[in-house]
């Protein structure tokens, strides 16, 4: 139930898809102002009500958008016109302001874009928005060769900034249209541009997609998810793509609903280079099995890994090295994942000194190499050399290990049957024991545990690049609850003035503890401490804190273990003769994710997780605790939640146990009311506040034990 730490990918991720409805990526910029502006129509002016949807505050009456991908891979133009109808100005705010996201690399533009805008008032008066009404702010400058960005990108010189332009003075029924233009560098093989816009329908929509000059070398895969009202045509001499849509209705961008391709009409675009550069693998065709729509993908795939995974004499006497003695299958492939892992992390910080892409993806480089690249200056490797030497050492040890291409739950659902190398963006190493299948990422941006993957990899399956004509999908199973388990503990002392003081711990465990482990990586200890304290004071408003340890933030096999200390002044209210409290100290600020009595979009959680609070709390000498409700318990198989409490009288002393687990990872629009109801309830009981009263006649009394 709580929010995870976000990493700085998923974040730049938000950054972008704030945007989404508007997001216009990429090409190069024009003066948008030299076309023409489309005149409103004596029709347009006077409608006083929206077409699709009767409680609609504006309507997109035409939004066309032109992908010119002929420069593709260079650079990537993208021309996109859009033209509503106002109805309602103060609920159609998110239309109103045109904002855009653009980025550079000491000082080169990667992502740049201009817009202007028009309105039409009701009386025909026409108001233009150009250059001069664009404004821009600076969102992100990574000027620090130790900030977290400079680790993601490489680069010293990043800067995210932001675009907009806000159009005032707009009256209903007011037409207002948008025109944009923009470019990206070196664009990504892969788009997901949705076709709809929040609380505005559209009621026709244009998307033209050309393709690359040179259509021999490129494959484009281009499909819609969740397509309403929507038809695909292809001209067969030009190659260029139309998607057409009518009456495309408004959309919701409703908490734990995925992103758009979840719950909107989206274009997936992805491109495939058709010749990638083998040495084993050269010339001639190949002819895959009817119905195998993937094998290709796979194929593809596994001739470019196995053109780097070589079994050399280096990569057999290490193998045999690291693997010496092991009692085990299992604790070889460890030995070998931990050893890369640890290898790749000191290629990382060697790389941070150096800037941009220093080889492509098909470049190979010898496992020898791999092997001693702290030799070479600077190191030419990508992150993937690690993966294909891990390959290379399990099988050197007599591990079967081959390729796993892996879907991303935050990007997009995946299906067998929607064939798109875009849908498979992950890769790691899939071993086979005696005992079943393993999986090994030792390449990754931060640290895992053998036989663990992110939980966006996980609960879809993979595909197996294991061989040359078939495909071969097998599943990846979602770490099960207990895995990813959260506990809370902490000695209270609960003072006469209404001050709570105690000792806690905070134990973090599967995907909660990588979470938090990104966030810490590469961090100095106190950098560490202090990033904790800043996690941690967001969960206690008003309370004095102080981090006293941090254990295990740098090792993935343990849990993250953080001791603190609190000292909350006013955490009981006192009322007369009255002192309430909350004993579930750990959950005051919790609340259900599930604000909204309506749900229109499928429910996805990232991940299955347990909570367990336990502590105790010594109560105030001259009070005694009042009769009271009991706390709820909701015991179920797929979600659980427990809370009991015990109190000592002669010592004064309260213990409140709390447990909750979810086993669900996603849940249809037809069960919220049910889960809502469930969530409400925890979030009630989690809030429920016990009263003590004070005693007439104090008495000796008990002193209760210090926390």
């Amino acid at each position: 139930m709580n929010r995870h730490p976000p990493t700085v990918q998923r974040l730049f991720r938000g950054f972008l898809m704030r945007w989404f409805a508007l997001l216009l990526v990429l090409g190069p910029a024009r003066v948008a102002a030299k076309d023409a502006w489309q005149n409103a129509t004596a029709g347009e002016l006077s409608a006083t009500r929206p077409a699709i949807e009767a409680d609609a505050p504006a309507e997109a009456i035409l939004w066309k958008i032109d992908v010119d991908e002929s420069d593709y891979p260079r650079r990537r133009t993208v021309t996109e016109y859009m033209r509503f109808k106002i109805f309602d100005p103060e609920k159609a705010v998110k239309i109103l302001r045109l904002s855009l996201p653009s980025s550079s690399i000491d000082g080169t533009e990667l992502r740049d874009s201009e817009m202007s805008a028009r309105l039409t008032l009701p009386n025909g008066e026409v108001r233009e928005f150009g250059s001069d009404a664009i404004l821009e702010r600076t969102v992100v400058r990574n000027a620090s060769s130790d900030s977290v960005l400079q680790r993601v990108f490489g680069s010293e010189g990043l800067q995210l900034k932001e675009k907009f332009l806000a159009v005032g003075g707009i009256l209903p029924g007011s037409i207002l249209e948008f025109r944009v233009r923009a470019q990206e560098m070196s664009p990504k093989a892969a788009t997901f541009r949705p076709l709809q816009f929040e609380s505005v329908p559209v009621r026709r929509l244009e998307y033209q997609q050309s393709p690359p000059s040179d259509r021999n070398l490129y494959r484009n895969n281009l499909f819609v998810f969740s397509p309403r009202n929507t038809a695909i045509a292809q001209d067969p001499h030009s190659g260029a793509i139309l998607v057409t849509a009518t009456d495309l209705p408004s959309i919701y961008d409703e908490p734990l609903s995925g992103s758009p391709p979840y719950f909107a009409t989206t274009v997936v675009s992805c491109y495939t280079w058709t010749q990638p550069r083998t040495v084993k693998v050269e010339g001639g065709s190949r002819h895959f099995e009817a119905g195998q729509p993937w094998a290709a993908t796979a194929s593809i795939e596994r001739w470019h890994s196995e053109d780097h995974i070589g079994e050399t004499q280096a990569v057999r006497t290490l193998a045999a090295e690291l693997t010496r003695g092991a009692a085990s299958e299992w604790e070889k492939a460890r030995r070998i994942h931990d050893y890369v892992q640890e290898l790749h992390a000191r290629f990382l910080r060697r790389r941070r000194g150096y800037r941009g892409v220093l080889l492509g993806y098909a470049d190979i480089v010898p496992m020898d190499e791999v092997i001693d690249f702290e030799k070479a200056e600077p190191p030419k490797l990508q992150s993937s050399d690690f993966l294909w030497l891990a390959i290379g050492l399990y099988r050197a040890a007599g591990i079967e290990a081959d390729v796993l291409m892996l879907p991303d739950r935050r990007s997009a659902p995946f299906s067998e049957k929607t064939v798109a190398d875009a849908l498979l963006p992950g890769r790691c190493a899939a071993l086979h024991f005696s005992d079943g299948w393993h999986f090994s990422l030792p390449n990754g941006p931060q640290a895992l545990a053998f036989d663990t993957l992110p939980w966006e990899m996980t609960g879809q399956g993979g595909l197996l690049a294991l061989d040359d004509v078939k495909q071969h999908f097998m599943p990846v199973p979602l770490s099960p609850p207990e895995r990813s388990r959260i506990e809370n503990m902490g000695a209270f002392r609960l003072d006469a003035d209404g001050s709570l003081s105690g000792e806690c711990k905070l134990v973090l465990r599967g995907h909660d503890a990588d979470s938090i482990r990104t966030v810490l990586s590469g961090l100095g200890n106190q950098q560490q401490t202090d990033n904790m304290l800043r996690i941690l004071s967001r969960l206690y408003s008003g309370a004095g804190l102080a981090v006293t340890g941090l254990e295990n933030a740098n090792d993935p096999y343990q849990p993250v273990e953080v001791s603190y200390r609190i000292r909350w002044p006013g955490y009981a209210a006192l009322t007369g003769d009255r002192m309430i409290f909350n004993p579930l100290v750990f959950r005051t600020r919790q609340t259900s994710p599930f604000a909204s009595a309506e749900r229109h979009n499928t429910v996805y959680f990232p991940f299955l997780r347990q909570e367990g609070d336990r502590l105790t709390m010594a109560l105030p000498l001259g009070y005694k605790l009042e009769g009271g409700a009991e706390p709820i318990s909701i015991p179920g198989e797929s979600l659980s939640y427990r809370v009991q409490f015990a109190y000592d009288p002669a010592n004064r002393l309260l213990r409140a146990e709390r447990d909750f687990s979810s086993a669900v990872i996603a849940m249809p629009v037809t069960g919220y009311p049910k889960m809502k109801h469930w969530y409400d309830s925890v979030a009630n009981s989690d809030q429920q506040s016990l009263v003590l009263i004070k005693q007439a006649d104090i008495g000796a009394g008990v002193p209760a034990g210090s926390p």
